[in-house]
């Protein structure tokens, strides 16, 4: 146990339940980290925890809340706390599609449901662990940006919207933090082939553009990007002070070179490197503005 990266931390992971969160939960209890799973299911939940603790013998308890609801979430970290005595790390998994379709279709109630949960549910757990991270000068936070938050996702606004938000979101709070020992990052998982993507087939092929569909079909087909380089780009940045170098930027699992990112701390940390920034005509070699 002693060569453990994670051995005595403890982390919470929301949408630990399936998908990315749940090879995220893996690739930590498998470094020796204990962890609290949230998500909406208690079946789901109990069935991941199970086949964690039967894998890596962690310990893992199980927390069913809406991360939308505020209380909620400020009781389930209480918990939390009250079990393992502490929290280091917070990985904001889970998310949901949301509407799709032409913006004018889009029912309001779908729409503010999304951002409740990607946006406001995010926003909900860093408040509800900061204030004892804060206390200890230490803590690694990490969001999902997503599809669409870096580039235009027509058609599935609302879940876009919610993820460059978390952009900003990440950004802001680097900053707010610089020197406290509590780093906050994005990771762009890729385009994997999650539940969330099968929610997508379901309720798109009457509702989107036929060369957004064809898309879709050919990444069903291929299989899509590997979860396991998000889960493995997650477990670099929880672990040491790898989160230090790259704070507040957005960190892609399937484009970025991130495993070398310390190389060039200097670079990173003196530019705009993987941020969202406007493109104005200089950056593309333009001499008016």
């Amino acid at each position: 146990m002693s060569g453990l990266v994670l051995k005595e931390k403890v982390a919470v992971i929301t949408g630990g339940n399936r998908g990315i969160g749940f090879a995220i939960a893996n690739k930590l209890a498998a470094e020796g980290c204990s962890l609290a799973l949230i998500a909406r299911s208690q079946n789901e939940l109990e069935a991941s925890a199970d086949e964690i603790k039967k894998s890596w013998k962690a310990s893992v308890m199980t927390l069913p809340i809406d991360i939308s609801n505020e209380q909620q979430v400020q009781k389930a970290i209480s918990s939390t706390r009250e079990a393992f005595g502490k929290i280091d790390i917070l990985i904001n998994g889970a998310g949901m599609i949301g509407p799709i379709g032409p913006l004018s279709e889009i029912k309001s109630d779908e729409w503010q449901r999304t951002l409740d949960t990607n946006l406001n549910g995010t926003f909900y757990c860093i408040k509800a662990v900061l204030p004892e991270m804060l206390k200890r000068r230490f803590g690694r936070i990490l969001n999902f940006s997503g599809g669409g938050a870096l580039l235009p996702n027509p058609f599935i606004d609302a879940y876009s919207v919610s993820k460059a938000a978390i952009v900003r979101l990440t950004e802001n709070l680097s900053l707010e933090l610089k020197q406290t020992g509590v780093t906050v990052c994005a990771i762009s998982p890729g385009a994997i082939n999650t539940k969330m993507f099968e929610e997508t087939l379901a309720g798109g092929k009457n509702k989107l553009p036929k060369e957004i569909w064809d898309l879709l079909e050919a990444r069903k087909k291929t299989g899509g990007d590997s979860i396991e380089a998000a889960a493995s780009l997650a477990l670099f940045l929880v672990s040491g002070s790898n989160a230090e170098v790259v704070n507040g930027r957005v960190i892609s699992a399937k484009y970025d070179e991130w495993h070398r990112h310390t190389e060039h701390a200097k670079e990173i940390g003196t530019t705009d490197i993987f941020t969202m920034r406007r493109i104005v005509p200089r950056d593309r070699g333009f001499d008016w503005q």
